[in-house]
């Protein structure tokens, strides 16, 4: 059963980012209907950008092993931090270009 809360947690948290940015709703973003429906009119578009999240933070993981290797702790702390923070960049500027993609399929409007 972990295992599988595990699997949902790290395929819906993408999705559970990207309906955050665009409803702005806690309660949507709990709601695992609307993430699913949202996969569902974002098609392929969302499979890409969930493999691009994924490359994304297996990058992360390796950085972050290597640093804390050769680092000391509060060095590899100081050195994380803002590494941590640039991918979080890029993982929002990813989902935010594939709902821009998707904005006539989600009636989001981008003018």
């Amino acid at each position: 059963m972990l295992l599988l809360l595990i699997v949902w947690g790290v395929f819906y948290y993408p999705m559970a980012l990207t309906v955050a940015g665009y409803t702005q709703s806690f309660a949507s973003v709990m709601n695992p209907l609307v993430g699913l429906d949202t996969i569902r009119l974002m098609r392929t578009t969302y499979f890409k950008a969930f493999a691009m999240v994924i490359v994304v933070y297996v990058i992360v993981f390796t950085l972050d092993r290597i640093i804390s290797v050769i680092t000391p702790p509060l060095a590899g702390t100081i050195i994380n931090a803002p590494l941590t923070f640039y991918f979080n960049l890029v993982v929002a500027c990813i989902l935010g270009l594939s709902l821009f993609k998707c904005a006539d399929r989600l009636d989001i409007n981008v003018d």
